[in-house]
């Protein structure tokens, strides 16, 4: 057997601290990749829609949020109901992730239509580069006195 030189073990130890010092900086530089000024939103349950299916009259609602330009994301949504209703409508709430929780942008806009079973809605609205951001959109009908509503949270993005 060789016997290891002892100028060698200190070099070894250099070696395998600066290994580590290499990965923890790319740990880091991960938490912030693409310019963000916050790290990601924590991971949460999955919440993408409720609505009851005990409902009458109101059957389901989808939203999307991607990023429209350098300045605005594009939200979308819709609303079905089972039935040609007196008013169907989408409440959208943009929000934005502040390193610790989610926090609404503004206030809520409301967009409805009369006498359809479906409504569909897109609108614009600003975002600040290096947030993130997600959509909760609150989908609506209105018939013969009744009133239903279910709620959707889209997934997050980057404003890049």
């Amino acid at each position: 057997m060789k016997k290891i030189s002892l100028r060698i073990v200190p070099a070894i130890l250099i070696g395998v601290i600066v290994l580590l010092s290499f990965s923890t900086t790319t740990d880091a530089a991960k938490r912030y990749k693409y310019g963000a000024k916050t790290p990601p939103p924590v991971e949460e349950m999955n919440t993408e829609g409720f609505f009851n299916s005990n409902h009458k009259y109101l059957l389901d609602g989808t939203n999307l949020l991607s990023q429209y330009d350098s300045s605005y994301v594009r939200l979308e949504g819709t609303t079905y109901a089972k039935q040609i209703v007196d008013s169907i409508g989408i409440t959208f709430y943009l929000q934005k992730w502040n390193g610790s929780s989610w926090e609404y942008v503004g206030s809520g806009s409301t967009y409805s239509d009369s006498n359809r079973d479906v409504f569909d809605k897109t609108v614009l609205r600003y975002a600040e580069k290096g947030y993130y951001y997600r959509l909760k959109t609150k989908h609506w009908i209105s018939h013969d006195g009744v009133y239903e509503q279910g709620e959707v949270v889209s997934d997050y993005i980057l404003m890049k």
